[in-house]
């Protein structure tokens, strides 16, 4: 499983995309502080 998340993460960066990762611990605990990650990555 890990191996093929690398290798997925690895082709969608190589295509040009931002891949944000986070915890299911960040999602839930602090969903606020993920949502403003996700926006600066936007900018």
């Amino acid at each position: 499983m890990f191996v093929n998340d690398l290798r997925r993460h690895n082709r969608l960066v190589a295509a040009g995309w931002t891949v944000l990762r986070f915890t299911s611990a960040d999602v839930l605990g602090r969903p606020a502080g993920v949502v403003a990650e996700i926006r600066r990555a936007l900018r």
